[in-house]
């Protein structure tokens, strides 16, 4: 994942998508690590650009402990085809002006 972030690769996710009680999988670029926390316990997650999105694309959070599968896809992506944010990343990388 962290890699995939560097090298800017797109990931096939599968994962156990609680709120539609089922399993999912989708076509995502890595985007962060998220921190979080869950009653007095900081958790850490994981933040996709989900392609398969509804419209063109969302952002996707995910607990480590519903991935099931990850499969890198060896096609690259560009930032610019989904960041329209100033971003605050957590993970340092180098995307031009999207880092």
């Amino acid at each position: 994942m962290i890699h995939s972030i560097h090298a800017k690769t797109k990931l096939l996710i599968t994962y156990s998508d609680q709120e539609r009680g089922k399993i999912a999988t989708c076509e995502c670029a890595p985007l962060d690590v998220t921190e979080y926390t869950e009653g007095n316990k900081l958790k850490i997650g994981y933040q996709f650009w989900n392609y398969d999105g509804i419209g063109r694309g969302e952002v996707l959070y995910i607990h480590p402990k519903q991935i099931l599968a990850i499969i890198n896809k060896n096609e690259q992506f560009c930032p610019s085809e989904f960041v329209d944010w100033i971003p605050n990343w957590i993970l340092p990388r180098d995307w031009g002006i999207y880092s």
